[in-house]
């Protein structure tokens, strides 16, 4: 059984250099490499303002609020969401989510596969690493890769 406490996880700082609304901390806690056969799952807290950053994703996603009120778009339409709301969205499907509440938005993203990519329409930075507008669970294949010898 694969048990997670979302109050409990380290989180990674990512954010969008030039754009002071966009300011995130997520992590990855549930996907292939951790066990799943078909469900993959992002974790992600936004204060007040910040949102996600527009973005596409390889699989269907069921985005769950646990705190906080957001407003989530998908293509053209737009939804505020309280704490037990949920909305989803379709595979390739451009979408964000904002915080527009007073307090920290907790909200999951839960993938109807256990490996996933997302394409951002906008670079990012996390935990150091180059500018990406790339992110997800890596495709079994290329994680897989035998080192070599």
């Amino acid at each position: 059984m694969q048990a997670i406490d979302t109050r409990n996880m380290e989180l990674a700082e990512i954010s969008t250099p030039g754009d002071g609304t966009r300011d995130v901390r997520a992590a990855f806690p549930i996907h292939w490499q951790t066990g799943t056969a078909a469900t993959a799952m992002v974790y992600f807290e936004l204060e007040p303002g910040m949102h996600l950053g527009s973005h596409v994703d390889s699989a269907e996603e069921l985005l769950v609020v646990f705190e906080g009120e957001v407003e989530a778009t998908v293509g053209s339409e737009s939804a505020r969401l309280a704490a037990g709301g949920a909305v989803v969205v379709p595979a390739m499907k451009s979408h964000d989510v904002r915080n527009v509440g007073t307090t920290t938005a907790r909200v999951a993203g839960i993938f109807g596969a256990n490996a996933t990519v997302a394409v951002f329409d906008e670079e990012f930075s996390a935990m150091g690493m180059e500018p990406t507008r790339i992110n997800g669970t890596p495709p079994p294949e290329v994680a897989s890769e035998p080192a070599a010898a």
